[in-house]
């Protein structure tokens, strides 16, 4: 008999076999993030059956996610199907036919629930997570290769707890008493025109529970998608936006601030002639560009670039990461040639309250005003700390450090798909050349 043990905290050999749809390896496993997570495997025995054990727990928020449903298939074949409410271990058999000659296999857990915690209002964390595995085993010629599909709970393992919290190692435990069936998963979807794509498509967000109706537009962030394009809400509104005042932005120089790979970033990135990308990279160096040369190196606070530089400046989700914003809108607003503007997205997580520091970086180092909270980073695993919860009044902050003309722009638009909260676009605006009436 030959075993394969995946070890998936930091540190293991899971690079070895995950492929897309895994979240780096952190102290209580991997998350499978999005709703597929794959992993290969080679040099099995043809024709040989294998017993399967995966030590894992799902991302819950009760009660809005008590449970999240899991689907396990190795090279097409169905091996496993349940819905599962707290830690534990699957067990399952790969049937012999399921493995081809040169021994090749594909498995995929497909976590139709996984969800963003930014979504549900549980955490700042933007991932659409599933499950966290701790540990996957493989073994040839099970003792009881016509097992049922089952349940057990865990061995001593990690359970999944909120990022930045140091898990603690949990006791086996008895099977929990049988619970009432949770609500099945409910879908939505809406028929209409994508603004990024600009085809006709449907708008789908997918959850384990239903929500009262209030909530769809918390659920609605992270989740409610373009099937053509997988755009997001506050991606369609800001693309809106520059359409709208911009229209000839193909033609523009346009300077973004850690875009990633998706939405708005992927059409200025792929169809605009003067695009210039941005990260903030300290290692590399300021106005050094990345050995690859997609990306140049830049501080928003303190850029290298020269003045009037830039017909658009466009950041998503940035502002809310900077030490310094009034620093960084001066930067910007020095780089913008006259008539230009400066386009952003931003959570307005406190709406009419006052804007908020929840860190502030002084001589000692960064000083933590209240709990930390990560987003993700499109060039470090670590995440992005916030540091602000900015208010509507932001608008007045930007105009009083800038001497940019500010609005602020709301779309409410099913059928463009642009419902959700936190998808406020704001535009600030260097003086131009003023009509002659």
């Amino acid at each position: 008999m030959a075993e394969i043990r995946i070890a998936f905290r930091q540190g293991g050999n899971s690079g070895q076999f995950t492929r897309e749809g895994w979240a780096d390896p952190e102290g209580h496993g991997s998350w499978t993030e999005g709703p597929n997570s794959h992993l290969r495997f080679s040099g099995l025995f043809a024709g040989v059956p294998y017993a399967v054990a995966i030590d894992l727990g799902p991302y819950l928020a009760p009660p809005m996610l008590a449970a999240q449903a899991l689907t396990v298939s190795v090279n097409g074949h169905l091996c496993f199907e349940d819905r599962l409410n707290g830690p534990c271990q699957i067990r399952f058999t790969i049937p012999a036919g399921a493995i081809p000659p040169g021994g090749q296999a594909e498995m995929v857990l497909t976590c139709s629930d996984a969800v963003a915690p930014m979504t549900l209002g549980t955490g700042a964390d933007m991932r659409r997570l599933g499950f966290s595995v701790w540990q996957v085993t493989l073994e040839d010629q099970p003792a009881v290769a016509a097992a049922p599909l089952a349940v057990r709970p865990a061995e001593p393992v990690f359970a999944p707890v909120p990022l930045g919290i140091v898990p603690q190692a949990l006791p086996a435990v008895a099977p929990p008493p049988p619970a009432a069936p949770a609500p099945g998963p409910i879908e939505f979807r809406a028929a209409g025109t994508c603004p990024l794509c600009g085809q006709a498509t449907e708008f789908i967000a997918r959850r384990a529970t239903p929500l009262p109706e209030q909530w769809y537009p918390n659920w609605f962030r992270d989740g409610l998608r373009c099937a053509k394009c997988d755009s997001l809400p506050r991606e369609r509104a800001l693309f809106t936006v520059v359409e709208r005042l911009y229209p000839n932005w193909r033609d523009l120089a346009i300077h973004e601030s850690s875009p990633g790979d998706r939405g708005a970033s992927l059409r200025f990135r792929q169809e605009c002639r003067g695009y210039v990308e941005t990260q903030y990279d300290p290692e590399l160096g300021f106005g050094k560009t990345d050995a690859a040369g997609r990306y140049r190196s830049e501080n928003l606070e303190a850029q290298t670039f020269p003045g009037q530089s830039f017909d658009l400046v466009i950041t998503q989700d940035v502002f809310e990461h900077l030490f310094e914003p009034d620093k960084a809108i001066r930067e910007i607003a020095r780089t913008l040639r006259p008539g230009g503007a400066y386009i952003m997205t931003v959570p307005i997580a406190n709406e009419a309250r006052p804007s908020s520091r929840r860190a502030a970086r002084t001589s000692q180092g960064v000083k933590m005003l209240a709990e930390a909270q990560y987003h993700g980073n499109p060039v470090s695993a670590q995440g992005s700390l916030v540091t602000i919860d900015w208010g509507f009044d932001i608008v007045d902050y930007l105009a009083a450090h800038s001497g940019l003309s500010v609005s602020m722009f709301y779309f409410d638009d099913i059928s463009r798909g642009m419902r959700a909260i936190c998808m406020e676009v704001i535009v600030c605006r260097k003086l131009g050349m003023p009509p002659s009436l």
